[in-house]
């Protein structure tokens, strides 16, 4: 049985660690935190305040303890004893995983190790497992540990900065190193709680599908802060861990191995040199006692922290709910007469309840109840339906800064990096370059962009009529063209800075519309219908919009958006009834482009008046299986609402890149007047495109 079980979690790790040594009783987690404590003493470069006086150790000799212990870690011995375990007593533990232990702390030391896979990325398990603020390393252990009561990041160290020169940072080597405390509660009545004082060592190779995570044993002495007080607790000296992460090949999963230690101590004999060989003999079997209680404490605290492994699953789920825009179910009725994923009638006495995901009614056998854990750490519960759960088990969130999670907002001015040029700096640099490098037809259209911007553009309807095109209304000279050139050189094309409350986006209180999910995660979901459909689509027919070709001012206007939010591609689209329309955009492929509805982003845009922002749609059940984001490598989104002449929405004015980002104020206030600049340009451009088609329309 063991052999088998083997088989299927031996990770290969030959590629990720060659030099691993074996974690041996030989060398002792005394002997080496006795030598890393006799080179502080002598140790010259040794900055006082480095430490903030929170440790008494230098960041070198951290950082030495803490790889002298990773090396000691041999994983791959770990791994392949796994299919000769016969001394090993092992038992299933939670989520798939199995935990083994070995060892009775008295002749031979204390081993314990717990395996198992689950779908999850590196990312996810790296911001989990190495954490470097206290609010992070309060919620994992929480969540790890149902018996932690309080601990605290007492120091962080940069390796690659502290390191000596015995042991060089690699520089194809990512790591981060903590110093920690975490108290437990007492294993028995009467007893004290237990305090553990590590460090914690995150290492990666960046050519590598694999990390490891290293936790070793500091003497409480060393601390200086983020304890408890000595009498009261029972340190846990003594104590390695590692965990190590591996990406599966072929699979959206991972491999998680735990490993500890606790080392093996050899007592003092306890006896008087003028007693009898009787009171020799009972102050040994006293000896024996107390060594035989610890080892039982000791082996305790193990299995709990090889369970605490197993629940690596649940808080990965839980931040993955977190991640995803829920429904705002106030905000909409649920109509459908149905369960969406059985088909089951949903007649007024059937039970049923409403899923906070898609947003849709549920029969009672559908739903399950999910944990649900935001940014800031708050745990909440969730109802979701079969459905949504093998949506958001199949987004991609290998990307998603766990920090951030669910936060969609934009960044006032003052928080994001300084920056010389005022809003629209980048935009009247480019227009002005476009002016004087350009002639005939494309100089045209980049002073018919300017008048826009420049809101010198003729309202009066009956004046327009007359123009056979948006740039015929005046005879454009090259002396015209000097005049715009000298408006844009004085600055007159200011972007006036929207006010960071008024930077509002769609969907920060909840999503407003219900999802249609498909049947499975292969198959495309249908796409959610405005209200105002019937009139959205009409509005589209009778502003000749689709018909629209000559597109060289929206072309410029989507280069400008590009460029305002250093993304690779502009577009303004159009939705119709089952397909979007790619006016215009600053990469000739995509112009004059028509796909299925359901393929495109920009179906969500058009479900609100404001603006979308997606930074990281790979992992939003959305978007997740857009054909589009796989072949573009698409990891941001950000569309605007493209308005008719009524102000309402028929499309969107966008960017798209394969990098995630921030979207600040200014960059938000030069979006939104590009945005109205395009629904302009569009209003009268479709007008023209009516007349054409039909002459004798008025």
């Amino acid at each position: 049985m063991l052999g088998s079980r083997s088989d299927r979690s031996r990770p290969t790790v030959a590629s990720f660690k060659s030099g691993l040594k074996r974690l041996g009783v030989e060398r002792s987690w005394h002997d080496s935190w006795d030598r890393a404590t006799k080179v502080v003493d002598s140790e010259a470069d040794q900055d006082p305040l480095s430490n903030q006086s929170r440790v008494q150790l230098g960041d070198n000799q951290l950082v030495d303890l803490a790889r002298d212990a990773t090396d000691k870690v041999d994983f791959r011995r770990l791994t392949n004893r796994q299919a000769s375990l016969r001394n090993w007593k092992w038992k299933p533990v939670a989520n798939g995983f199995t935990a083994f232990s070995h060892g009775d702390g008295l002749e031979s030391a204390q081993e314990v190790m717990a395996t198992g896979e689950m779908k999850a990325s590196l990312n996810e398990l790296s911001q989990i497992l190495s954490t470097t603020t206290d609010n992070d390393h309060e919620m994992v252990m929480r969540s790890l540990y149902k018996d932690y009561i309080h601990g605290a990041v007492v120091h962080t160290v940069t390796p690659s900065l502290g390191s000596s020169s015995s042991s060089a940072m690699k520089a194809d080597v990512e790591s981060r190193l903590a110093v920690k405390t975490s108290a437990f509660e007492r294993s028995r009545m009467f007893k004290n709680h237990e305090q553990w004082c590590f460090l914690e060592y995150y290492e990666k190779q960046s050519s590598a599908d694999a990390f490891t995570v290293t936790l070793t044993s500091v003497p409480e002495r060393d601390l200086l802060a983020g304890k408890m007080k000595a009498d009261r607790v029972d340190e846990l000296p003594g104590l390695t861990a590692a965990y190590l992460i591996e990406k599966i090949p072929s699979s959206n999963s991972v491999r998680v191995v735990f490993f500890a230690e606790a080392a093996l101590h050899e007592e003092e004999p306890q006896f008087d040199q003028s007693a009898s060989n009787m009171s020799y003999s009972q102050g040994s079997d006293s000896s024996r006692g107390n060594q035989l209680a610890r080892s039982k404490k000791r082996e305790k605290r193990l299995m709990r922290l090889a369970a605490g492994a197993s629940q690596l699953p649940e808080v990965v789920r839980r931040r993955r709910f977190g991640t995803q825009q829920l429904a705002n179910c106030s905000s909409f009725e649920a109509k459908n007469s149905r369960c969406t994923c059985c088909a089951k009638s949903l007649r007024m006495l059937t039970r049923k309840k409403r899923c906070h995901i898609c947003g849709y009614m549920i029969c009672h056998q559908c739903w399950s109840i999910h944990s649900l854990e935001t940014s800031d750490g708050r745990v909440s519960s969730v109802r979701a339906c079969t459905r949504c759960i093998e949506f958001v088990d199949n987004a991609d969130y290998s990307r998603v800064d766990q920090k951030k999670r669910g936060l969609i907002g934009i960044i006032p001015d003052s928080a994001a990096p300084a920056s010389n040029d005022p809003p629209g700096k980048a935009l009247t640099n480019f227009l002005h370059d476009a002016l004087e490098n350009s002639s005939g037809n494309k100089r045209k259209s980049v002073m018919s962009v300017v008048r826009h911007l420049l809101n010198q553009e003729k309202e009066n309807e009956d004046v327009r009529s007359e123009c056979s095109s948006v740039t015929s209304s005046v005879r454009l000279t090259d002396d015209d063209a000097k005049k715009y050139s000298d408006a844009l050189d004085k600055g007159m094309l200011l972007v006036d800075t929207v006010p960071v409350e008024e930077c509002v986006l769609a969907n920060t209180q909840g999503r407003n519309y219900p999802l249609n999910m498909a049947a499975d995660v292969a198959t495309m979901s249908k796409p959610p219908m405005p209200k105002d459909e019937h009139e959205r689509i009409s509005s589209i027919e009778k502003g000749g919009f689709s018909k629209i070709t000559d597109t060289e001012e929206l072309d410029l206007i989507c280069e400008l958006l590009a460029r305002e939010m250093k993304c690779s591609t502009g577009l303004v689209t159009l939705i119709s009834e089952d397909e979007q329309h790619v006016l215009a955009s600053n990469v000739v492929p995509f112009r004059q482009l028509h796909m299925p509805r359901e393929q495109s982003f920009c179906q969500h845009t058009i479900m609100n008046d404001e603006p979308l922002l997606v930074p990281h749609p790979e992992s939003d059940i959305r978007f997740q299986n857009l054909p589009a984001l796989h072949a573009y490598n698409l990891n941001f989104y950000l569309g605007f609402p493209l308005k008719d002449e009524n102000d309402r929405v028929v499309g969107s004015v966008c960017c798209i890149d394969d990098t995630s980002r921030e979207v600040t104020q200014s960059q938000y206030s030069s979006m939104k007047k590009l945005a109205e600049t395009a629904s302009k340009v569009v209003q009268i451009k479709g007008k023209q495109a009516a007349r054409m088609s039909d002459p004798t329309a008025k």
